[in-house]
């Protein structure tokens, strides 16, 4: 935990959370976290099952020769809380926040 940056995860949350994401709309958010994902290195490609929607599949080999593991996540939202992004304290609400979008940068 004495690794997390708490300001670059708010950042991250917050990057993901205005990206406007509704059903069929999601081709922002897949763009940003392929992004993200490719700006440390990990190995990753894009799937498109739609236009406008694609899945994003990171990979990380390990050094071991363990089980692997999977994060999965869906990034449609629908309208929430609130309408914009908003921290307070340790909260953080937004369109999508915590259905699925903060899941997103936890893993």
């Amino acid at each position: 935990m004495s690794k997390l940056d708490r300001d670059e995860l708010v950042r991250i949350t917050k990057d993901i959370v205005e990206i406007l994401s509704p059903t069929g709309g999601e081709q922002g958010v897949a763009d940003y976290i392929a992004g993200l994902f490719r700006g440390l290195g990990v190995h990753v490609r894009t799937q498109e099952v739609e236009l406008g929607r694609s899945n994003v599949i990171c990979t990380l080999k390990g050094s071991g020769g363990g089980q692997s593991l999977l994060f999965t996540g869906h990034m449609d939202t629908s309208r929430g809380y609130a309408d914009t992004v908003i921290v307070d304290g340790d909260w953080l609400f937004g369109p999508g926040a915590t259905n699925m979008k903060a899941c997103f940068t936890a893993a």
